[in-house]
């Protein structure tokens, strides 16, 4: 079970390890973001070549990826722009000063950080502000760059929002973002549908029972012959694994019995639909499978 921090959020660890090794989670985090962009978008006075210079779908699916696992990313506009005097000599702490359209030159990047390279380390506290009691300053650290750098050069991708009271409690001793991740309120889904299929794997292997029948049973365990009859079945063994034949004396008998899992597909379906509902979404988008019903497509149940 994963581990949660004291303010009763999983920590990014855990989030991480869901997502690289559980099939069902890390398909809530990616697919949502792969469809937004799978196509891209127009974008009014910017030509094609300059979005594929810049990586635009690339750079925000993964940021829409990574503030849905682990409750926010930072994507950071890389800029050339005119850098006054007093800060020549250190750039970087020219990035915590808000950003101004007319010295820029250029868009030269867009980098995209997680919740294990950025947080916010200050708030807007003006009521006047849009922003207000949002991230002012984001600290950012990774490897060979770290910065603070100011909410107008960072375009903020949250992920499942949680109340602004609860940002008072401060951050827990990994996630820092000020959100959840998608997985937290459907993590117990998630478990019960895993639960249910190791259940079924477990089953699986239990459908078919090898059943034999020798003569006289009762009277060879209990007399010298004992040790024979386990050579006997071990060889019988043997010879079914390698040849897929079984060799049996004439007063003997061997059978395959099918128990079918009575209740099995039940259980599944229930834990499924239990997931679709928590999240939001249409089953087909979930599972991928081919709608049913009168119309051949799934642009109606996958609308939201």
């Amino acid at each position: 079970v994963p581990d949660v921090d004291t303010i009763g959020r999983f920590i990014d660890e855990e989030l991480r390890a869901l997502y690289l090794y559980n099939g069902v989670a890390n398909r809530i985090v990616s697919l949502p973001a792969d469809k937004a962009t799978r196509k891209g978008w127009a974008t009014p006075h910017v030509p094609p070549s300059e979005e594929q210079r810049l990586h635009l779908f690339e750079r925000c699916s993964d940021a829409m990826r990574w503030a849905d696992l682990y409750g926010g990313a930072a994507m950071m506009l890389v800029v050339d722009e005119e850098i006054p005097p007093d800060f020549t000599g250190s750039p970087t702490q020219w990035l915590a000063t808000p950003l101004d359209l007319s010295r820029v030159r250029k868009l030269e990047a867009l980098q995209v950080f997680d919740s294990f390279e950025a947080y916010p380390q200050t708030f807007d506290q003006s009521l006047r502000s849009d922003n207000f009691r949002g991230p002012l300053i984001w600290q950012i650290a990774t490897a060979g760059f770290t910065a603070s750098v100011h909410n107008s050069r960072i375009i903020w991708f949250r992920g499942m929002k949680r109340p602004p009271s609860d940002w008072r409690g401060g951050f827990g001793r990994s996630n820092r973002m000020l959100d959840n991740s998608v997985l937290q309120v459907v993590w117990e889904q998630i478990r019960n549908l895993s639960e249910t299929m190791q259940a079924g794997a477990t089953l699986a292997q239990e459908i078919r029972q090898t059943i034999v029948k020798i003569s006289g049973l009762a009277a060879i365990n209990t007399s010298d012959q004992a040790a024979a009859l386990q050579e006997r079945l071990a060889l019988m063994a043997q010879s079914q694994s390698l040849l897929n034949i079984i060799v049996i004396d004439e007063n003997d008998s061997y059978e395959n019995r099918s128990n079918p899992p009575t209740g099995f597909e039940e259980l599944s379906e229930a834990a499924l639909t239990m997931l679709c509902t928590v999240l939001g979404w249409p089953r087909t988008m979930l599972t991928g499978e081919a709608p049913g019903g009168l119309s051949t497509d799934d642009e109606n149940g996958a609308e939201r």
